[in-house]
């Protein structure tokens, strides 16, 4: 029970996480390896959202990395379709369909000389 809500959590901040990410404003200041034009501004400063995308990203590895934690220590390697009770197709036997007429009579080969 306490996995379903976990993993539905998991998906809600995923999602979250995408909006918060789309929303954020691009930074074109240059950038690379000096920090681009605004060196005196802090990330939080320069964009209002990264501190809410910090919180969503480390709620969701978190919440994967206890997820994978709690599903492995069941110890048992079951199909998510056996616990919700998916059932096997059915077998069908092999039919024969059309019976085999026997040997094909030859074919007529078209030579050059044949041919007018």
């Amino acid at each position: 029970m306490i996995q379903h809500i976990l993993l539905l959590a998991d998906a809600l901040i995923a999602i979250a996480l995408v909006l918060v990410i789309l929303l954020q404003r691009q930074d074109s200041s240059g950038g690379g390896i000096m920090g681009g034009a605004n060196m005196g501004a802090s990330p939080v400063m320069r964009n209002p959202l990264a501190k809410a995308t910090a919180y969503l990203g480390t709620a969701f590895m978190g919440i994967s990395l206890f997820l994978a934690y709690l599903s492995s220590g069941q110890g048992k390697a079951e199909s998510i379709f056996d616990a919700v009770g998916v059932m096997e197709p059915p077998v069908v036997e092999e039919q024969v369909l059309v019976e085999p007429i026997g040997e094909m009579p030859p074919v007529p080969l078209l030579m050059e000389e044949n041919v007018q």
